[in-house]
């Protein structure tokens, strides 16, 4: 369980626990509300892709900005990354008011590897 009893609210998470990122999910849902923003890594991403979806709809502060795919993980038959690195923020207007995407903290993950490209499904 994330413990935040000290800080009430304007908290950013960034979250790169290797894999047990999906354990905390549902208290990032409960603290949510006193959320500025949240940076997330997950792991897995084709195992676990439902479930990823699932957390972001049921998310109702926090709007997702960014998909970045890490290209330290592999890409699936179905063009899926296994590493993502995703962006909340709970009030999106003011981060595009001061950055512009892409920028030099939007790079490769591994420098000398070919960047991913995601391709997404018209719904």
């Amino acid at each position: 369980m994330i413990e935040i009893s000290k800080y009430k609210k304007d908290i950013f998470l960034k979250i790169d626990i290797e894999g047990s990122e999906y354990r905390i999910l549902n208290d990032i849902l409960d603290i949510e509300k006193n959320l500025i923003g949240m940076i997330i890594e997950f792991h897995d991403v084709d195992l676990h892709l439902e479930r990823i979806e699932n957390f972001i709809k049921r998310l109702k502060y926090l709007k997702l900005i960014h998909i970045h795919p890490n290209n330290y993980g592999e890409i699936n038959s179905e063009n899926i990354p296994a590493l993502l690195e995703l962006t909340f923020e709970k009030d999106p207007d003011l981060i595009y008011d001061e950055v512009n995407f892409p920028n030099s903290l939007d790079c490769k993950n591994k420098e000398n590897s070919e960047d991913i490209k995601l391709k997404f499904n018209k719904s």
